[in-house]
């Protein structure tokens, strides 16, 4: 008919058990390897054949695996182009993974705030002049 079929599965998924929806890029043409052939879909996280599974992790965020069997949906589920999505997608990825790094650093930085500082280890010199010392 008119639509696609997803399969497959996806692990860690950011607030995925709690999602109302999904966007999901799946390949739907051409061979792995290539760019063109990924397209991505808007799926109500609640569609038939959609199976999801939380996981709890260290941090405060909730994650989930997802199992796509047999989701069937429609030509207006397609965001953008159909079999043209990995531009958008590389972009997306991009700025995720700046974020993520980002965080990652701020979080290392948090964790060197808290740690203590042994006496005598800073010393504050301006023109020759000692300010403070700890």
């Amino acid at each position: 008919g008119n639509g696609f079929k997803l399969k497959g599965a996806k692990a860690f998924v950011v607030d995925g058990h709690v999602a109302d929806l999904l966007i999901v890029a799946a390949r739907t043409a051409g061979a792995d390897a290539e760019a063109k052939g990924i397209t991505l879909f808007l799926v109500s996280a609640d569609a038939k054949g959609i199976s999801r599974k939380r996981r709890v992790l260290f941090d405060s965020r909730g994650y989930a695996d997802l199992t796509f069997k047999d989701v069937e949906v429609g030509t207006d589920a397609v965001l953008g182009k159909a079999d043209d999505g990995k531009g958008l997608l590389d972009k997306v990825l991009d700025r995720a993974t700046a974020a993520v790094a980002a965080s990652a650093m701020m979080m290392g930085l948090a964790v060197l705030a808290t740690l203590p500082i042994p006496r005598g280890a800073i010393v504050r010199r301006l023109r020759g002049f000692m300010l403070s010392k700890r």
